[in-house]
């Protein structure tokens, strides 16, 4: 990426030995590094796969929504994010906090 770039600000400053096909040349690598970047983008996790909505939480541990709202309502709970009117809940902070959850309730029935 960085030659790329080294290579591409050369032929833009006109400091590059080019010959005809210099015009191509910047074309092909500017596309080039517009792609990279889009790429770069694609591979990071997007929020669905790291989040679950409300909905997708409850039938996750087998309680209501207004459950859910309840377990929310705690200090210690994982808090989440909104997205327009749509909040998600990060699925591994989540998953943690009901396992301990779970655990210390079942300690303290004991």
């Amino acid at each position: 990426m960085a030659l790329m770039d080294g290579v591409l600000a050369e032929l833009r400053a006109g400091t590059a030995k080019t010959d005809a096909n210099g015009a191509l040349l910047i074309e092909v690598l500017s596309t080039l590094q517009r792609l990279s970047g889009e790429i770069a983008k694609l591979q990071e996790p997007r929020v669905e796969e790291t989040h679950m909505s409300i909905e997708q939480a409850a039938a996750r541990y087998g309680i209501g929504k207004t459950g859910l709202f309840e377990i929310l309502k705690m200090p210690e709970a994982p808090k989440g994010l909104k997205i327009g009117q749509r909040r998600v809940l990060p699925i591994a902070d989540f998953d943690a906090f009901m396992v301990g959850q779970f655990s210390e309730t079942t300690r303290a029935r004991a």
